[in-house]
C-alpha cells in the first residue's frame, strides 16, 4: 500500500475492516477444500477494500477443467455462509451469482460469443478481482488474460491497445447498461448512477493508468507490470503509479466512501430517482463532486504522463 494513503482515512478504516471479513470468508471456505480447479472469486467493494456495513458481497465461481458440479456446489453450499459473514447478498445483474469456465473466460475475447457477463466478469477479475478460495488459480487466470492481450511480439512503444480496447468496452458497455436497467428494470437510480460516477470510474481510471505506465517498456516488462498492477486495489494501482498527483481525486473519492458508509444517507440514494435528483441535496452534493473527480483524475493523467504519452491519443481516437 502506498504511503500516500495514509492521506485518505476513509479508505484506511474499510481497508482494515474488508480485510477482516475477508480472512473470516477465507476460513470459511478452508474447509470446503475446494481443490486448485475451483476459483471463489469476490469483485466490487470486499476485494476493493472499501467495504462498510452497508456493503453487499458480489462473487461467483470459475472452474478449470470438467469441474462444474463441484463449482456449482461450491456456489450452493458455501456462498450462504459467506453472506452470514458480509450480510448483504451479490447484486441481482446476471454478472454475480453464477458459475464461469475457465476457458471461457480467455477465449473468444471481443468475438461473437463474448457476451456482456462474461466481459464484465473478465475485466473486473483483472481490475477488482480478488478471492476467497482459489488464490493460485486467480493467478494462473490472470497471467493467461495477461499474455492473451499482451503478444509476444509487441513493441517497446506500443501500448497495449488490445486491453486498452477491451477496457474501454467495459466501461462504456456499464454506461449503456446503466440507462436499460434503471429505466427498464426499474433498479435504483440514485446509488447506482453516483456509483458509476466515482466507483467504476476509478476502477476504469486505474486500468487506463496501468497500461499507460508500460509504454516504452519491453514485452516482458509489460507483462510484469500489468500482473503486479492487477494484483493491487484500483487505489493502491493508481496511488503507486499517480503518486500525489492523484490525491486532489482520490481525497474526494475517500467522501464518496464516507457517505456509502452511513446508512442514512446510503437510504436517501438508493430512494433517489431521476425525476427526484435535484431535491435530493446528498445526490447534489456527490454528483457534483463527482463532477471534480472526473476533472482531477485527468490532471493526474495529464500530470504523470505528459502531452506526448500516446495514451491520450489511444483514448481518443
Amino acid at each position: 500500500m502506498s504511503s500516500s494513503s495514509d492521506k485518505l482515512p476513509t479508505y484506511l478504516q474499510t481497508q482494515i475492516a474488508s480485510e477482516k471479513k475477508l480472512r473470516l470468508m477465507r476460513a470459511k471456505a478452508d474447509v470446503f477444500k475446494l481443490g486448485k480447479d475451483i476459483l471463489f472469486s469476490t469483485c466490487g467493494s470486499y476485494a476493493r477494500r472499501e467495504a462498510t456495513t452497508e456493503s453487499d458481497l458480489d462473487f461467483f465461481v470459475v472452474h478449470r477443467g470438467n469441474r462444474s458440479s463441484e463449482a456449482e456446489d461450491a456456489l450452493r453450499c458455501l456462498g450462504p455462509q459467506l453472506l452470514q459473514v458480509a450480510g448483504r447478498p451479490p447484486s441481482q445483474t446476471g454478472y454475480f451469482g453464477h458459475v464461469e469456465k475457465f476457458e471461457d473466460i480467455v477465449k473468444n475475447i471481443g468475438g461473437d460469443r463474448d457476451s456482456t457477463p462474461t466481459l464484465t466478469r473478465r475485466i473486473l477479475l483483472l481490475l477488482e478481482g480478488d478471492w476467497i478460495a482459489g488464490e493460485q488459480l486467480l493467478s494462473d487466470l490472470r497471467g493467461t488474460l495477461v499474455r492473451k492481450y499482451v503478444k509476444s511480439s509487441i513493441y517497446p512503444h506500443n501500448l497495449c491497445l488490445f486491453l486498452l480496447n477491451d477496457i474501454i468496452r467495459y466501461y462504456r458497455t456499464i454506461c449503456v447498461d446503466f440507462d436499460f436497467k434503471t429505466v427498464q428494470h426499474s433498479k435504483p437510480w440514485g446509488i447506482r448512477n453516483i456509483k458509476l460516477v466515482y466507483s467504476r470510474k476509478l476502477i476504469y481510471f486505474s486500468g487506463i493508468v496501468l497500461i499507460a505506465n508500460t509504454y516504452q517498456r519491453s514485452y516482458s516488462e509489460k507483462v510484469r507490470i500489468l500482473e503486479t498492477g492487477f494484483a493491487k486495489t484500483p487505489i493502491d494501482r493508481v496511488l503507486d503509479i499517480c503518486g500525489d498527483s492523484a490525491l486532489p481525486a482520490l481525497k474526494l473519492y475517500d467522501e464518496f466512501l464516507k457517505a456509502l458508509g452511513d446508512s442514512t444517507i446510503r437510504k436517501q440514494l438508493e430512494s433517489t430517482t431521476e425525476r427526484s435528483r435535484n431535491k435530493n441535496e446528498t445526490y447534489r452534493t456527490l454528483k457534483d463532486n463527482g463532477h471534480h473527480f472526473s476533472l482531477k483524475l485527468l490532471n493526474a493523467l495529464q500530470y504523470t504522463f505528459g502531452d506526448t504519452h500516446p495514451i491520450h491519443r489511444a483514448l481518443v481516437l
